[in-house]
């Protein structure tokens, strides 16, 4: 996914998001990567669940939520933006008609990407571990 919207931004709608209105999945994140994240690469938010509104109404925090979208990629970019206290990151849509393809197109490639993620939260939670 990361490569087609490099290879075709003027296709994925890009924003200015609050980051209050964004939350992360990963429990753990280490200080260097955080440090090293570069915020002014858009994090990715996907339409993941379009009619989330319809049966999830009392949990939703968020303008993105409610329209079913989930934060994909930029856990460390979010972490950063809230210790440093930037209040906005730039961050791609990607709506259910473009993410689809990724998940039955390009299954082996979609999968690979989030077993990358499983494995680079392992690794992070191993790092926090030591220290």
């Amino acid at each position: 996914m990361l490569e087609a919207i490099k290879a075709h931004p003027d296709e994925f709608e890009q924003i200015v998001v609050l980051v209050k209105e964004l939350r992360w999945g990963a429990k753990e994140l280490t200080d260097e990567y955080v440090e090293k994240a570069d915020l002014s690469r858009p994090i990715i938010l996907a339409e993941i669940a379009p009619d989330r509104a319809d049966f999830d109404e009392g949990f939703l925090s968020s303008e993105w939520e409610i329209r079913g979208y989930t934060m994909i990629d930029g856990n460390h970019r979010l972490e950063k933006a809230k210790r440093t206290g930037v209040t906005e990151l730039p961050a791609y849509l990607v709506r259910m008609e473009q993410h689809i393809p990724f998940m039955f197109g390009n299954f082996e490639r979609y999968v690979d990407y989030w077993n990358s993620k499983l494995i680079e939260r392992e690794d992070d939670a191993k790092r926090s571990s030591r220290l």
